[in-house]
């Protein structure tokens, strides 16, 4: 359905879909990202606690530190992404 919903320059904007069509389509095109953005955040606690709390010596944790470290960026990256975009899908909406 998402190909039927672009018009000419690929936005939902020209498409001959009435408004709930508009606003359906929206919703289903955000929810994925959605999750995704959930689910790494939910991770990112998880690491978190783990890495401070767990029963884990000192010796293993300066060798995952940089693991970790990584690993959180690339979350923060996916959450901060979608913060962005919606942000910005919402300001070219109007809203």
């Amino acid at each position: 359905m998402a190909e039927e919903c672009k018009g000419l320059n690929g936005d939902i904007a020209e498409s001959p879909l009435t408004n709930e069509q508009k606003i359906a389509w929206q919703t289903r095109r955000w929810k994925n990202r959605r999750r995704m953005s959930w689910l790494a955040m939910w991770n990112l606690t998880a690491i978190v606690l783990l890495y401070f709390f767990a029963p884990i010596p000192d010796a293993r944790l300066a060798i995952i530190a940089e693991p970790l470290a990584m690993i959180t960026f690339g979350f923060v990256g996916i959450v901060g992404a979608y913060m962005g975009f919606t942000t910005m899908e919402k300001t070219k909406m109007g809203k």
